[in-house]
């Protein structure tokens, strides 16, 4: 089993008690923005999916309803000129 060297050891110690550069605050800053844009898009796809569907669910039921109406009104005409 490999272990790090002293002078490894060392050289990650120094790199991570020296502060960040403004340009890789700046990168990592942009990186969690885009992070949360991303997550807010996916649930706003995810949103439009979900209302898309419920739309298709509805067409589907206005269009029954105007079958049924337009059967009934079909109907109580034939029965109107039947009467008549």
């Amino acid at each position: 089993m490999a272990t790090a060297t002293p002078s490894r050891e060392s050289s990650r110690a120094t790199a991570a008690q020296t502060p960040l550069s403004p340009a890789r605050i700046s990168r990592l800053q942009e990186k969690e923005d885009l992070r949360a844009l991303n997550d807010r898009l996916a649930v706003y796809i995810d949103r439009v999916r979900s209302l898309e569907l419920e739309n298709d669910r509805l067409l589907v039921k206005v269009s029954e309803k105007e079958e049924v109406t337009t059967r009934e009104v079909q109907s109580r005409s034939f029965v109107l000129l039947c009467v008549e």
